[in-house]
């Protein structure tokens, strides 16, 4: 996996620097690099990492070619992407997790009230849905 990860952003950068259309070059060496990760084992939801992460960091972006060209390696930008890749698979993580818990609670309060006799009572559906606005990130007790 890392073998990819690294050669995503070689060909990402080493096409950056051939430079070859007149507009594009950035979208299609950060679809280069998209395609070199999803053609791996890398879940589909990681793909859009990087991609997104130069997208908000753009002037350090342009800055680490620079830098890259300058210094005559791609170390500096290995550096600045991998990190990014980093705090973008935490993030992501995050996201999910806490979908997950959110889906997880809502379903146990519908299978809890999915068993109770006469759920379609209004009592039911105003306990159903305190239920489901209840803070699940949040202190209980002020």
């Amino acid at each position: 996996m890392e073998n990819v990860i690294v050669e995503a952003i070689a060909a990402h950068v080493y096409f950056e620097w051939i430079h070859p259309f007149g507009d594009g070059n950035g979208r299609t060496g950060r679809l280069l690099e998209y395609y070199i990760l999803m053609r791996s084992e890398l879940p589909l939801i990681a793909g859009h990492i990087l991609s997104n992460f130069y997208n908000n960091t753009r002037g350090k972006y342009y800055k680490m070619f620079e830098i890259c060209k300058d210094q005559r390696g791609l170390s500096p930008f290995f550096a600045y992407a991998v990190e990014g890749f980093r705090d973008g698979l935490e993030e992501t993580y995050e996201a999910v997790n806490k979908s997950q818990i959110i889906v997880f609670w809502q379903r146990v309060i519908y299978n809890t009230f999915d068993h109770l006799s006469h759920t379609k009572q209004e009592s039911h559906k105003r306990k159903r849905k305190m239920m489901l606005k209840f803070p699940l990130y949040e202190g209980v007790w002020p």
